[in-house]
């Protein structure tokens, strides 16, 4: 009987080693996951914020464009580019730095 009462405590420990190693792993795999989507959240926060930003930009360069077809601008980049002057305004030449 002695070796019967052994033989099962043994049995016993061995179940209870697997287990225990099941459960370990289980719960290492389960933490890399939480890691896995805390890191994932974070990043798909970071790109929300870049979407908002390239959608933001994108408006303001649509805007410029709008303004790009206007005569505001043609005469505004005509006076600013080529110097070019209206009938009635004076042209003023600052040559001190040249």
């Amino acid at each position: 009987m002695a070796k019967s009462s052994s033989g099962k405590r043994t049995r016993r420990r061995i179940v209870f080693f697997v287990i225990l190693g099941i459960v370990l792993a289980l719960l290492i795999a389960f933490g890399t996951s939480l890691a896995q989507l805390s890191r994932l959240r974070a990043e798909y926060r970071e790109l929300q914020k870049q979407d908002e930003a390239a959608d933001l930009e994108i408006s303001l360069l649509e805007e410029e464009l709008e303004y790009s077809k206007t005569d505001n601008f043609i005469r505004r980049m005509a006076r600013e580019l080529l110097g070019w002057v209206e009938p009635g305004d004076t042209k003023i030449v600052d040559d001190s730095q040249e």
